[in-house]
């Protein structure tokens, strides 16, 4: 693990929406209802995590926001 990856997965949220990605990929707004979180903070989380490379962008299904789908990679 690397010091980005540590720092990033220092935030309870990522490592929840981490952990529910490691079962398949997971839709934000997916994310969002299990994690009883705002899609809007979801998103954002899930952004950090894959600019840090520990999740991967999967498929945009149609351009929607909520509809991102990411899986760990």
């Amino acid at each position: 693990m690397t010091t980005l990856e540590a720092r990033v997965l220092s935030n309870p949220l990522r490592v929840q929406i981490f952990g529910a990605i490691t079962t398949g990929a997971v839709t934000t707004t997916e994310l969002s209802k299990r994690l009883s979180a705002s899609l809007a903070t979801i998103s954002y989380h899930a952004g950090v995590l894959c600019n840090a490379g520990c999740i991967r962008l999967v498929d945009d299904c149609g351009g929607s926001g909520a509809d991102l789908l990411y899986e760990v990679g």
